[in-house]
């Protein structure tokens, strides 16, 4: 294990912006997608990361950005930011103007699963001095936690074997905001590895194409486009990958999800 963060150093923002619409929305009851509740205690999903990120042995702060609809969701200690527009703003303005930690960990605000020990393992596992930290989730350990889900998408990466993405990260705050525009791009790709690997050169397309993607190559074109140090802490929980992004995944999270 690596060296560990401090508590005092890392202030977690969660974006909280994203819409739903249609019937996922009438059946859900709301039009914001982490107000959908979830299990027998009909959990809105923003509490369940809020408590999760809270009770986290190594946050100190709290922040969420999003719709006025949220905020009386938040429990005592978080800070609530009105919605700045998109995921990548709720991110970016909110680091800039009201975060001053050296240190960041960003999260998406709907991950139903989530727990703080999921969230402390990540933490435990990145490396102090690390500019840009990743996770990634394995094909096997996300089949044996969610059976029977809607299908997800994964990637053969050499060194790792079949994974997918975790969907929280954690930055320095300089190097956040110094890359704004890449990171926004990196965000807005990253349910889709070949745009991922268009981001990131022509030689990861080719890798992408023809399976032989590998880990190392993958974080050395990233530490050279985003001029910074970037780390991938391999078999996190699969509870950081599950998101509710259509009708269906929320169905099977509120059918499946157990309170605690």
């Amino acid at each position: 294990m690596s060296e560990r963060f401090q508590k005092s150093n890392i202030t977690a923002i969660v974006a909280a912006g994203g819409t739903i619409s249609g019937e996922y929305a009438r059946v859900a009851d709301c039009g914001i997608r982490t107000l959908a509740r979830v299990g027998e205690q009909q959990l809105s999903v923003i509490s369940v990361v809020t408590r999760a990120l809270a009770n986290s042995a190594h946050i100190t702060d709290v922040i969420v950005a999003g719709p006025p609809e949220i905020k009386p969701l938040l429990g005592d200690g978080i800070k609530y930011i009105p919605d700045y527009g998109s995921g990548p703003a709720n991110f970016f303005r909110t680091t800039r103007d009201h975060c001053t930690s050296d240190r960041i960990l960003l999260c998406v605000s709907d991950l139903p699963f989530i727990t703080e020990s999921d969230i402390d393992k990540f933490i435990q596992n990145a490396g102090a001095s690390t500019d840009i930290v990743l996770g990634t989730v394995n094909k096997s350990d996300y089949l044996n936690a969610f059976p029977g889900s809607p299908q997800s998408t994964f990637t053969t990466v050499a060194g790792l074997g079949e994974v997918t993405m975790a969907t929280i990260y954690l930055v320095n705050r300089a190097q956040l905001l110094k890359n704004e525009e890449l990171i926004t791009q990196l965000i807005h790709s990253r349910k889709s590895q070949l745009k991922t690997a268009i981001l990131l050169g022509p030689a990861l397309v080719w890798q992408w194409i023809t399976g032989t993607l590998n880990i190392e190559k993958l974080i050395v074109c990233a530490e050279d486009l985003l001029h910074c140090t970037v780390s991938v802490v391999p078999n996190l929980s699969p509870n950081l990958a599950y998101d509710i992004d259509s009708i269906e995944d929320w169905k099977y999270a509120n059918s499946n999800h157990i309170d605690v």
